[in-house]
């Protein structure tokens, strides 16, 4: 014999309406897990770069570091919510622009901006940054230089590996590995022109060779690495100015003016003039003569 107390015990239990919309409302995986949802497109006045929204263009204005501070505390772009960038995001955000053409034509023209990081030991200065280059200069809080502000992407998938900034030294006595990178252990006593440098790296046997010049970006992880692992830091050769492979175009003599010169792969009256070069002492980069003389520390992949 049915009772009412029989069909609620043998019919499917069935969930609160409340619920059913709520799980309606969200986007599961095959095991059940929520999906995360898509970030929002770029709001007018800006784009994005991994997880970070930035201004599309940066001031104009040229003021101080406690003056950009308060114009992006104050920006009210898309909402607001900005900041100051730090050291860090910058650097990011130029090595993100140098792997996504695209990336790099919005950020236009290059010029330093404001960081919110103070110089570790120097409370009188604070880093400043190219985010097209990728240099990386200390200045003081009273200079004049360009904002450029970021905030958050609400629900954008983190982009940054932190492996990238590990390291798990294992040095031989031809490298090291750090920053997902393989190193030469012991660099030339010699400093070398830009040239001397590349083609050093290049024509390099040891280990099995594939040797490079570092770019900007893996020298600013390394220099990260050396700063958190006692084991790199005591390696040789890492308080030098280094060269890196990164390097910025102009025109050739005789060959006209072209205005296409800071394009990734700029025509061919372009010619290399620059290089980016780090000071493992100061942190700081910068652009250098190709006739400079700097140390040199070839790098490359981590073999499979």
């Amino acid at each position: 014999m049915r009772t009412p107390a029989t069909d609620r015990a043998t019919r499917p239990a069935r969930l609160p309406t409340a619920l059913l919309v709520v799980l309606g409302l969200l986007q599961l995986d095959c095991k059940g897990k929520p999906v995360a949802s898509a970030p929002p497109p770029p709001a007018k006045g800006t784009f994005h770069a991994g997880t970070r929204a930035w201004e599309r263009e940066a001031s104009r204005a040229m003021t101080s570091w406690k003056e950009a501070a308060e114009h992006c505390q104050k920006l009210e772009l898309a909402g607001g919510r900005w900041r100051l960038p730090t050291r860090d995001e910058l650097v990011d955000l130029a090595s993100l622009a140098a792997a996504k053409p695209e990336l790099h034509a919005q950020l236009g023209p290059g010029s330093r901006v404001w960081s919110a990081t103070p110089v570790a030991g120097n409370p009188a200065a604070v880093w400043t940054v190219n985010p097209v280059t990728g240099t990386t200069l200390q200045s003081f809080p009273t200079d004049p230089l360009r904002t450029r502000c970021t905030r958050e992407i609400p629900g954008a998938p983190s982009t940054r590996d932190p492996s990238a900034e590990s390291a798990d030294p294992q040095p031989t006595s031809e490298l090291f590995t750090a920053a997902k990178r393989q190193w030469r252990l012991e660099p030339p006593d010699e400093e070398m022109t830009w040239e001397e440098a590349r083609r050093h790296c290049e024509a390099l046997t040891a280990a099995g060779g594939g040797w490079r010049l570092p770019t900007l970006t893996e020298l600013e992880s390394l220099l990260r690495v050396r700063d958190r692992n006692e084991t790199v830091a005591r390696l040789p050769g890492l308080y030098a100015v280094h060269w890196s492979g990164t390097v910025m175009w102009c025109e050739r003599e005789g060959d006209g003016g072209t205005d296409e010169c800071d394009k990734l792969d700029p025509p061919g009256d372009c010619e290399p003039c620059f290089a980016s070069a780090m000071n493992f002492h100061s942190g700081a980069a910068y652009p250098a003569g190709l006739g400079a003389r700097y140390r040199v520390r070839c790098v490359r992949p981590i073999a499979p």
